[in-house]
């Protein structure tokens, strides 16, 4: 018996699901393409249609656009059906006025709904072996799908690219088999409402997501491909912090070996800096000034006066050790006005997430919120929830310091100079950007520290404060812990005047037990500097209350876009001789989850 016979497929209702080409007329009709040569696999030959021998007679006569082949969803009607000269099969849809047809239609406008197809009888056909061409097939109605039968058509691919047949089409695997369903087997059910309904929510959000962070071609990729929402959620998310990453991981050196390190001089960089029209002086920092065109070129960015190369920055300038240049400074100045200011501690560059190197404003990714676990009754519909995230933005923000160098200083060595220039410079960003950290008070150009960020858990002694006790410092561990928050290396931080107090003040009447011993608190690691206030004022305690933090530092972002860059002043102090030395870096502070710290901010310890 012959492959017809075998399959009788004369006077047999047939579908082909294509992905639709979609353009618009004056009479807001949508210009549609919907059939091609391309082969289908119908399971036991090969089918390639003849469109040459199409009868659109029954299409061209007010035929019906159905939804999903069911003849009971009818949603407009066909115009101007045809086949144009590229051999490919096109006609206009006028969408009904019904509710039902307005929302396929949005759909469809929307780029939710992208598969069409068309139903067709099949009059004649030749074979040749395995194929069968169909030279006379009479469509009569055209589909809008939720599920194209065609998978080697994806969604967003116009007909104009589709192949035409050739021999090696009669190949394909069963993995790529088309399971074509006869038009009075389609029924629309509930179940293809509601996926129609979930498609277009995931079109819906993920759009909205790639317009709020700049991924709208991401997102058109995703929708056209059938990705879900968290899968471009995560996309995003990866796609940003590459971003975050490429950006912050800049080399932040010029390439200066460690001779011309040591070889850089800071003193002749700021006799330059303070005597412009001094020849010899200019000639002297030619080194030094074209370590600073090299730093400048390489983050981008202008300097003020001088930007110092990170490799001079970081190398080892002591005064106190003779073969680091201490040999060459002498006893009276090192005895003199060169003694150290007892300052605060400042750790939190050690404890923080340092960003280095950045460039242009930056946002971090950040997750507010997640999906939800739900019970379900059997054959009822669960309750969909999705995460959501948001950004933390940081941009950079002048720090200045500034330092004053006597004219006996200026007499001294070149490496005396740079060793006490450069520490003291060091130190007062430093402190700064350490007091900052903790209490920055997010007005004007100062960042926000934690002890200003909203959101952070809160622990209270007092309506007039009250003396630090065992419950308050498991409040603050508490407050974390309940948010979910207790990750990283944890720990506490206060002044001195907390650490007496706490040393001073027993668990409890009577028990000998003092609430802090050792190193160490409620078994966290506890820090101290005089960098949290103990200025602060609760009710009628005016100006006496210090602070606690404990949390995770980890948490703490400090962003560092620039070298250091450095301004000298002749004029302030000439009739002293001395010079004021300024030095900027350009950084911010930003909290990636508020959750991660508790502060109590009214203790009094007098």
């Amino acid at each position: 018996m012959s492959l017809k016979n075998k399959l009788n497929i004369k006077d047999t209702v047939h579908v082909r699901s294509l992905t639709m080409s979609v353009s618009g007329d004056d009479d807001n009709n949508i210009e549609i393409a919907f059939a091609s040569k391309y082969p289908v696999n119908r399971g036991g030959f090969i089918e390639v249609l003849d469109l040459s021998g199409m009868d659109l007679s029954r299409l061209n006569n007010n035929a019906q656009v159905l939804f999903n082949h069911h003849r009971d969803y009818y949603v407009g009607v066909v115009k101007n059906a045809r086949v144009d000269a590229d051999g490919i099969a096109r006609a206009q849809i006028k969408f009904a006025s019904s509710e039902k047809a307005k929302e396929i239609e949005a759909d469809v406008r929307g780029g939710i709904l992208t598969s069409i197809s068309f139903g067709y009888y099949v009059r004649d056909y030749v074979e040749s072996g395995d194929t069968v061409v169909v030279t006379d097939l009479e469509p009569f109605e055209i589909s809008i799908v939720t599920v194209p039968a065609d998978p080697h058509i994806g969604v967003g691919r116009s007909l104009e690219n589709v192949k035409t047949y050739s021999k090696e089409d009669s190949k394909m695997s069963k993995n790529e088999e088309v399971n074509e369903k006869a038009v009075n087997s389609v029924t629309v059910t509930d179940e293809t409402h509601d996926l129609l309904k979930k498609e277009r929510s995931r079109v819906t959000e993920i759009s909205a997501i790639g317009d709020k962070f700049g991924k709208t071609d991401m997102a058109r990729s995703f929708i056209e491909n059938g990705k879900t929402l968290e899968e471009f959620r995560e996309a995003v998310l990866g796609s940003m912090n590459n971003v975050r990453k490429v950006t912050t991981d800049v080399d932040e050196n010029i390439g200066m070996t460690e001779n011309e390190t040591k070889r850089f001089s800071l003193a002749r960089a700021f006799k330059a800096l303070a005597n412009p029209k001094d020849i010899k002086a200019q000639e002297a920092a030619a080194f030094e000034f074209e370590a600073s065109r090299a730093v400048q070129a390489k983050l981008g960015k202008e300097a003020r006066g001088l930007m110092l190369p990170y490799e001079v920055m970081n190398r080892a300038m002591s005064v106190g050790t003779a073969t680091a240049g201490g040999n060459t400074v002498s006893t009276d100045l090192m005895t003199g006005s060169m003694i150290d200011l007892l300052r605060n501690k400042s750790f939190v560059m050690q404890i923080a997430n340092i960003l280095n190197g950045l460039q242009g404003d930056i946002s971090i990714p950040r997750q507010t919120g997640g999906a939800t676990g739900y019970w379900v009754a059997e054959d009822a519909q669960l309750t969909t929830s999705d995460g959501a995230f948001d950004l933390v933005n940081m941009t950079p923000k002048s720090l200045g310091g500034t330092t004053y160098a006597t004219r006996k200083l200026q007499l001294q060595s070149d490496l005396m100079i740079d060793s006490f220039i450069q520490r003291e410079l060091a130190t007062t960003l430093a402190l700064e950007l350490d007091r900052a950290a903790f209490n920055g008070s997010g007005a004007g150009a100062e960042p926000t520290g934690v002890l200003n960020t909203t959101g952070i858990g809160s622990v209270a002694i007092g309506v007039n404060g009250g003396a630090i006790t065992r419950n308050a410092v498991i409040d603050l561990e508490s407050a974390i812990t309940s948010a979910n928050a207790d990750l990283g290396n944890l720990r506490f931080i206060t002044n001195s005047a907390v650490r007496g107090a706490m040393r001073k003040n027993t668990v409890d009447a009577g028990s000998g037990e003092f609430l802090f011993e050792g190193s160490d608190l409620l078994g966290y690691e506890a820090l101290f500097t005089n960098q949290i206030p103990s200025n602060l004022t609760k009710g009628t305690s005016s100006g006496v209350c210090s602070a606690m933090l404990f949390g995770n530092f980890q948490d703490l972002l400090i962003g560092l876009w620039s070298g250091i860059d450095i301004v000298v002043d002749p004029y302030t102090y000439a009739k002293q001789g001395g010079l004021e030395i300024t030095a900027f870096q350009d950084c911010d502070i930003a909290v990636r989850h508020p959750e991660s710290f508790s502060a109590v901010t009214d203790i009094t310890t007098a």
